[in-house]
C-alpha cells in the first residue's frame, strides 16, 4: 500500500473517531435541574444565538392550562429561588394567576403558532413583570415547558423551565 493511501486511511479513521467521540453525551435530558450531572438550557444553546437561530417546536397550547411551578429561571445570573413558592396557573380562556402564600397576581397568556411563542402579561409585581415576556418554545411536554427569551434590547439571552 502505498504513503498516500495509508495517511488517507489514517486521517479518515481519525475523523471517524473525533465525530464519534463528539456526538457523544452522558446526558441525554436536554434540562434535569434535579440532577448532579444536568447541563442548564444555556449551556445547550449557543451562546451567540439570537431569536432567528432558537430551534422551536410547534405550540400545542392545550397542553398549557393547569398549574406550574418555576423550576429553572435564568437573566444574567440563576434567579430560580426567587420564584420559591409560587405557583402559576394558567387557565384555557388565556387568563393566567400567580400566586404565593395569600397573594395571587392575575395576568393573561397566550400563543403565536407560526413564531412557536408563548406570551405572558403580568402587572404590579416587578418579579412577574421580568417573565412579562414573548418566549420562544424549545420544548413542551404535559408536565414541561422549556422557554427561550431573546432581547432585542440588550442583547441577553433568558431562559423559563415551568413544571407540573
Amino acid at each position: 500500500m502505498s504513503t498516500n493511501k495509508k495517511t488517507i486511511i489514517n486521517f479518515i479513521a481519525v475523523i471517524c473517531i473525533a465525530i464519534t467521540t463528539v456526538s457523544c453525551s452522558k446526558n441525554s435530558s436536554f434540562l434535569n435541574p434535579s440532577s448532579d450531572d444536568s447541563i442548564s438550557i444555556e449551556d445547550n444553546l449557543n451562546k451567540n444565538t439570537t431569536s432567528s437561530n432558537v430551534a422551536t417546536i410547534a405550540v400545542n397550547p392545550s397542553l398549557l392550562p393547569g398549574t406550574w411551578t418555576v423550576s429553572y429561571y435564568f437573566d444574567k445570573t440563576n434567579k430560580t429561588a426567587r420564584f420559591a413558592g409560587y405557583t402559576i396557573t394558567m387557565n384555557a380562556n388565556g387568563t393566567v394567576s400567580a400566586t404565593q402564600a395569600s397573594t395571587t397576581t392575575n395576568g393573561t397568556w397566550t400563543t403565536n403558532a407560526s413564531k412557536s411563542k408563548l406570551y405572558f402579561a403580568f402587572t404590579g409585581v416587578k418579579l412577574l413583570e421580568e417573565i412579562s415576556e414573548d418566549w420562544k418554545i424549545i420544548s413542551q411536554t404535559s408536565s414541561k415547558l422549556e422557554l427561550v427569551n431573546i432581547s432585542g434590547g440588550n442583547g441577553g439571552t433568558d431562559y423559563l423551565t415551568l413544571i407540573k
